[in-house]
């Protein structure tokens, strides 16, 4: 005669049910240390989606890098009598008269992207070129977002390699020559540029001009006399469009 099994007991459910739930504790936590460690990027923080989410929680898109570590000019190219690190911000003091004193991103071959950074002018006149040549003594030849009191955010074709070229003066009315940071923005799209200071849209051109480059370096620029301080570098990189 065959016997029925025995019910099990109240413990050896009650230990089945804890073996349970500690499984799938330590799968969740190890499928998220797993998923951080794939897309972490330079204290950069990665939605699931593989977008980018600002500290704020503004949500910019993906493949983003982080131009400036806050620590050293690692990966950047310039004169060291004229770009340091200060407090944690890029700081830029030109004394020497003549031509800018460029800091060059290491990557000269940049078509498509978008670039957000944060900047104080303390006096002077200062700017980022972007889709640029790098010139002789750290000098650059290329579009400028020009950081000037009132012309802050203007659009110009500048360099002693080319013909100057205004192609936007931005209707500013606020000089940023003060203490405070602003927020400036330069997207690349094609023929297509513009220029955001602080949320505000002050160039949207076109440049159809076929001798004109689609392709270079950033560099942040300064001329004699200034200083300024750059920080939040962050480059988005696009799809080239022809």
């Amino acid at each position: 005669m065959i016997l029925p099994p025995k019910p099990k007991t109240r413990l050896t459910l009650l230990l089945l049910g804890i073996g349970v739930i500690a499984f799938f504790v330590f799968s969740l936590t190890l499928g998220g240390l797993a998923w951080w460690w794939l897309h972490r990027s330079n204290g950069v923080t990665v939605s699931p989606d593989g977008n980018w989410i600002h500290p704020a929680g503004e949500t910019v898109g993906a493949g983003v890098t982080e131009l400036f570590n806050g620590t050293d000019l690692e990966g950047w190219d310039f004169d060291p009598a004229v770009w340091s690190v200060r407090n944690g911000v890029i700081y830029g003091e030109q004394k020497r008269s003549g031509n800018a004193r460029c800091l060059f991103w290491h990557d000269a071959d940049l078509a498509d992207f978008e670039l957000r950074f944060r900047f104080r002018l303390v006096r002077g006149n200062s700017g980022i070129c972007y889709r640029a040549t790098q010139l002789a003594n750290f000098d650059a030849g290329g579009y400028e977002f020009e950081i000037y009191t009132n012309k802050t955010g203007n659009l110009a074709d500048v360099g002693t390699d080319r013909e100057r070229r205004r192609l936007h003066r931005a209707e500013s009315t606020a000089p940023p020559l003060d203490s405070e940071w602003h927020e400036g923005i330069i997207i690349a799209n094609g023929p297509r540029l513009v220029h955001r200071l602080d949320g505000n849209v002050l160039c949207d051109v076109k440049d159809n001009d076929p001798a004109a480059l689609r392709t270079g370096a950033i560099a942040l620029n300064m001329s004699s006399g200034t200083i300024v301080e750059f920080k939040d570098l962050r480059l988005i990189r696009m799809r080239q469009t022809r």
